[in-house]
């Protein structure tokens, strides 16, 4: 029971990660082109 709720825990923090990885990127890429036009 406690090892499947790390791994769900370890899980969700890894694609927490990844979503504001991409977040961060899609933020830069609009803030580039705003700047740019």
């Amino acid at each position: 029971m406690l090892d499947g709720s790390i791994t769900i825990t370890v899980q969700f923090v890894k694609y927490l990660n990844l979503f504001t990885e991409v977040a961060e990127n899609l933020y830069l890429i609009m803030f580039d082109s705003y700047e740019n036009e």
